[in-house]
């Protein structure tokens, strides 16, 4: 095989093997979720530290500044320059105090501060009078390479050709102003505050002190225009109204002299005559009426001889009383009859003058209502007069006083605000700015870190569990082995101590390991040979192989630890102890070494080992060969036990050569680092190789419970439940 191929990375098939849901597993509640930040507080705490020194770098790196403060507190005032109702409330509204934070924010009013400061003059805001600034040089040349020599982004060449020195002298006096400044308010209360930072305390508490005199300055200064304008308003007003007062006096004097047959007084008399010409007119037509009737009657009598006249005359007393005005007095019914026409003729004159009264009355009675007519006319027209003068008359007079009030207020307006508390020069430089960097710094990367180690739970589909390992690799055991500290290992050999001394939880788990390796192992014939196998680099497969090695050995076994991984070998630089001797590419070539030749004993240790050694060969070819079979059969009959340090079964393809020649196989997995589908490819591997019975070893498991026994909780949990 191709060595660039036995070296090509490892990438996961797609594997059919059903694993089932652990039967503990539940939401992440709290307990879990603060032991899940816990166990990764490294993670955490790294971003946190990162940013907390990177913060403090850049604090320590920048100039000393000083924060000057002057307090504002706003009133009513004289916010309401014309109040028609009289109303005044003693409460800001929101809307007044965001007018006033807008004016403290504008640039009308930072304008005012840069000229009473005159910046526009002071080198440290001006880089055109800075140093850096060559006499004679154009300054608009000098701004374009100063632009280009910034991070900034370049000025566009027509803003420079457009722009004139002072104003642009100005530009950087407001950018310096507004970086250097804040204005804020302080909830729930009328006080603003305003904030100057910068590397002169003076400095800062002049800016401070001007702003928030400047603002007074534009307040009054507004008040006494709205004043004016008001008083000038209200003055051409009251001019108009006086005007109009007397304008209603001459209407009303010219319409009361326009009649003068009328007056107010004779309207009721008019009506009085009016109701007694009514009277009479309507007794005129009664008696017009009765005479009409009374002629009717005589007619009749004229007419039809055989009627009784004494007897209709007595039943009309209008008809006996034209009797008695004729006759003198009652008559027989014959002379009645005779003197008929002479009664005919006295009701037809009295008829006659009843008729000739009616019309007189209605004459009469039509002349006084027309005359009523007009003086009602005369009279509503005059009170309307009178009404339209009199409410010109009071609007005058209130517009009057207002202005006299206005003319008075105009000498004694405030600004609407007070300075609380002006700016004191700051004697110590912001400290607790930069304590509050670097904290809010450390925080951010806390948070940072906790996102990092959450998101990364959330995808995590490594090996985390004992069942999780047992799941994806269908092991015949499965082995907790929890992390050993790093470099202990390597320090314990050094110093000739013993790997298997102590109660740690590492050590109890290489003895558990043991156990089932010789609880499982085939009947004795011979050494075993044991292969410890791992599916990616760096899971912790050499540590496993040379703690087992010792802890065989420790029992009083012949051990023999071979390193078979002859591309990148790491025994060496860790058991250097001894004659180092020949290595094993060197026992595999063409010309055979004896085993002998190529053991290198540690004597502390009380096992063998057999480094890789150098080749220029394929490993996988050596591996492969006789000459290795032929070494591995000479090994069992010299040793209880022969240890194999395999390669990555799924990096490289050497371990299925050494897989052949073990009797037992361990495959090591790393916890939170093997992913599942890993550990599943180089079980399935193993097991296509021939192990039917492999022992799965998780290594760097938590510690967090039972450490004085050398056990971890779970192994008892079932118990400690009831």
């Amino acid at each position: 095989m191709n060595e660039m191929n036995d070296m090509n990375e490892y990438k996961p098939r797609e594997v059919q093997t059903r694993y089932q849901t652990d039967a503990d597993d539940t939401p992440i509640g709290f307990v879990a979720l603060w032991r899940l930040l816990w166990r990764n507080k490294l993670r955490i705490l790294m971003p946190a530290i990162l940013l907390s020194l990177l913060a403090a770098y850049v604090v320590t790196r920048s100039s000393d500044t000083y924060t000057a403060e002057a307090q504002i507190i706003l009133t009513r005032g004289n916010l309401e320059i014309i109040e028609v109702d009289g109303v005044n409330s003693s409460e800001l509204t929101s809307g007044a105090i965001a007018n006033a934070m807008t004016i403290l924010n504008s640039r009308s009013l930072a304008v005012q501060v840069v000229d009473r400061l005159d910046l526009v003059n002071d080198p440290e805001i001006n880089p055109l009078l800075s140093e850096t600034f060559e006499t004679g040089t154009s300054w608009r040349d000098w701004l374009s390479s100063w632009t280009q020599a910034s991070d900034e982004e370049d000025v566009p060449v027509e803003v420079i050709e457009q722009a004139d020195e002072a104003t642009l002298a100005r530009q950087f006096a407001l950018e310096w102003l507004g970086e250097s400044t804040a204005i804020v308010q302080l909830p729930g209360t009328n006080v603003v505050i305003i904030r100057a930072t910068t590397s002169d305390p003076i400095k800062s508490a002049a800016v401070a002190n001007a702003y928030a005199e400047n603002y007074l300055e534009y307040q009054l200064s507004f008040s006494l225009r709205q004043v004016q304008r008001a008083t000038d308003a209200l003055a051409d007003r009251v001019g108009e109204l006086r005007l109009r007062v007397q304008e209603d006096q001459r209407a009303l004097q010219d319409f009361g002299s326009s009649s003068p047959t009328i007056s107010l007084d004779s309207l009721p008399t008019l009506v009085s005559q009016a109701n007694n010409i009514r009277v009479r007119l309507q007794d005129a037509q009664e008696r017009l009426s009765d005479l009409n009737g009374a002629l009717a009657k005589i007619d009749g009598l004229e007419n039809d001889p055989s009627r009784d006249g004494r007897a209709e005359f007595n039943a009309d007393p209008l008809l006996t009383e034209m009797e008695t005005t004729v006759a003198g007095g009652a008559i027989a019914a014959a002379e009645l009859r005779s003197r008929l026409p002479d009664i005919r003729a006295r009701a037809i004159e009295q008829r006659d003058q009843a008729v000739r009264l009616e019309a007189a009355l209605r004459e009469s009675l039509q002349s006084l209502d027309e005359r009523i007519v007009e003086s009602n006319d005369f009279e509503i027209g005059y009170r309307e007069l009178e009404v339209e003068l009199e409410t010109t008359s009071q609007v005058y007079e209130t517009s009057l006083a207002r202005l006299k009030e206005l003319i008075i207020q105009s000498g004694v307006r405030d600004a609407g605000a007070q300075i609380l508390a002006p700016a004191e020069v700051p004697l110590r430089y912001d400290i607790q700015g930069r304590r509050r960097l670097v904290v809010i710094a450390f925080i951010l990367g806390l948070l940072l870190g906790s996102a990092y180690v959450l998101a990364r739970e959330s995808t995590n589909d490594r090996v985390r569990k004992t069942s999780d390992l047992e799941d994806a690799s269908g092991a015949y055991a499965v082995v907790d082995m929890p992390k050993l500290r790093r470099g202990f290992w390597r320090r314990d050999l050094q110093r000739n101590v013993s790997l298997t001394e102590g109660r740690s939880l590492f050590f109890e788990g290489v003895r558990t390991l043991r156990q089932s390796l010789i609880k499982s192992g085939p009947p004795r014939h011979g050494g075993r040979v044991i292969g410890v196998f791992s599916g990616l680099p760096r899971e912790g497969k050499s540590l496993v192989s040379v703690a087992l090695a010792r802890s065989f050995a420790m029992m009083g076994h012949s051990v023999l630890l071979i390193d078979t991984d002859l591309r990148s070998s790491s025994l060496h630089r860790t058991l250097t102890r001894g004659t180092r001797g020949f290595g094993l590419q060197d026992g595999l070539g063409p010309e055979p070494v004896e085993l002998s030749q190529l053991v290198v004993s540690q004597p502390t240790l009380r096992f063998d080992v057999i480094f890789a050694g150098k080749s220029t060969r394929s490993p996988a070819d050596l591996l492969a060969s006789e000459n290795f079979a032929k070494l591995i059969s000479e090994a069992r009959e010299q040793y209880d036990f022969v240890i194999l340090d395999t390669p990555p079964i799924l990096v490289v393809p050497d371990a299925s050569q050494i897989a052949q020649h073990s009797d037992q196989q361990v495959l090591v997995a790393e916890y939170d680092r093997s992913p599942m589908i890993a550990v599943r490819d180089a079980a399935s591997i193993l097991r296509n190789w021939g192990s039917d019975e492999v022992i799965a070893v998780l290594y760097s498991a938590p510690q967090v419970f039972g450490q004085q026994y050398g056990i971890d909780r779970s192994d008892f949990s079932r118990y400690l439940k009831s």
